[in-house]
């Protein structure tokens, strides 16, 4: 699974590699680009779920359709963050009247827990929106909970999350080299929004296929 999720990027075109590297870079400031990005990336979802082996065409994809497909997701995402953020911050303000070490330590390993938490439970409800293309049915409770319980899915989070962790660490400690990470930080700056549709596109079918394996007879 793994291995598919891996090679799949790179079944993507270069034109779609630098139109989603641009998209994402616009991401980060705009909403517009955002949203067509993670709108491109329920499709990832949508083709991996029903099969396809083949990343979407941003050329062969309708404009007004991932639009849709990533206001669904920022929707959803809000819906949960928003629930997480309440979460933390009610915790934070609780450890400003206690004044122990133990406390903040603890405050800070539980707000890691809720972030895990609700970006798990997002991610859960984005693929089940991503099948059935209705909102309603990605808070469906019956299903969710197939998917939140669901092993495999549970291991391409965790898989996910180590992935990243040993991304990020790696360059920054390359970075923290003198002369060599500076220069591989300039270079870092140009390839980054490359890299990251690659990320994207990994993550995104690794999910979809974690997902395929899930039996929902139960939450018929």
């Amino acid at each position: 699974m793994i291995s598919d999720a891996l090679e799949y990027p790179f079944k993507s075109n270069i034109v779609d590699y630098f139109v989603g590297g641009f998209i994402w870079s616009m991401g980060a400031i705009f909403i517009f680009p955002f949203l067509l990005l993670y709108g491109y990336l329920i499709e990832v979802l949508r083709k991996t779920i029903r099969s396809e082996d083949e990343p979407p065409m941003f050329t062969n994809i309708s404009l007004g359709k991932i639009l849709i497909d990533g206001i669904a997701y920022s929707t959803i995402a809000v819906i949960y963050w928003f629930i997480g953020v309440i979460t933390m911050f009610t915790m934070i303000i609780f450890s400003l009247f206690i004044d122990y070490t133990v406390i903040y330590i603890l405050v800070l390993l539980t707000a890691f827990i809720v972030s895990f938490l609700i970006s798990y439970t997002t991610r859960a409800s984005v693929l089940i929106y991503a099948e059935n293309n209705e909102f309603e049915k990605s808070f469906s409770p019956k299903i969710l909970s197939n998917v939140l319980l669901s092993k495999d899915f549970f291991v391409a989070n965790i898989i996910i999350f180590i992935l990243w962790f040993t991304g990020v660490f790696s360059i920054f400690s390359i970075i923290m080299i003198p002369i060599i990470g500076w220069i591989f930080f300039a270079v870092l700056i140009f390839i980054f929004p490359l890299i990251m549709f690659y990320y994207l596109l990994f993550k995104f079918r690794f999910l979809g296929l974690a997902y395929k394996k899930i039996d929902f007879k139960n939450s018929e």
